[in-house]
């Protein structure tokens, strides 16, 4: 090592073999990147796919699908995006959205429950309106 020269300087993003990027495979839509983790079978630093698609406003979206290690491969991932294109098409829902509920569906399920067992949950929901209501009732999550 020479003296003066400190090793801190050196760009890590040439000694890193992977990068975020997304690399496009031959398959339409479908692409992939490299993995921080090898895989255990060959040593070789594993391939995370994913499509890429545009909701109804024009804004594009990235869904992983998978591992290369797994077994997921390419014609998977287009299969995947076909299903999930003609299924967003069909309901005009996004069917990852589709999933999530609100806090405030949560809330208004407990209050039915609550008063169909004859449980006293009004001072509950004062609470809730009175505190946290309006910054999250709107809030998704996912189920």
């Amino acid at each position: 090592m020479e003296y003066g020269r400190s090793t801190r300087s050196r760009d890590f993003r040439a000694v890193l073999p992977f990068t975020r990027k997304y690399t496009k495979t031959k398959f339409e839509g479908v692409f992939f990147r490299q993995s921080a983790k090898r895989d255990p079978r060959t040593g070789e630093y594993d391939k995370i796919y994913c499509f890429w698609y545009a909701d109804h406003e024009g804004k594009g979206h990235w869904k992983t699908v998978g591992r290369h290690s797994k077994g997921v491969r390419p014609a998977t991932v287009t299969k995947e995006r076909a299903k999930f294109l003609a299924e967003f098409d069909a309901t005009g829902i996004n069917p990852i959205e589709r999933d999530k509920v609100t806090i405030g569906e949560i809330v208004n399920a407990y209050l039915a429950w609550g008063r169909s067992e004859g449980k006293y949950v009004d001072q509950h929901y004062s609470q809730y309106c009175a505190h946290p209501k309006a910054k999250i009732h709107a809030c998704l999550l996912p189920i």
